[in-house]
């Protein structure tokens, strides 16, 4: 028994739609990914031989 893609395509619609339906009526919303929700941050400093380094020019800033 061969099954036309038609057939395939609109089952797989109506699950899809279903199940979309549902989560809409149980009041359930989608989790935002972490970068969406604050995240986390990274701040960067300038080492230079093992010692941080407070004045950066604007030359180097250029370069990195």
């Amino acid at each position: 028994m061969r099954q036309h893609p038609v057939r395939i395509m609109v089952a797989t619609m109506v699950v899809v739609y279903g199940l979309l339906f549902a989560t809409i009526l149980m009041g359930k919303s989608p989790k935002l990914g972490l970068d969406l929700q604050g995240g986390i941050s990274v701040n960067l400093q300038p080492v230079e031989k093992g010692k941080v380094i407070d004045n950066v020019s604007d030359e180097q800033f250029d370069q990195a």
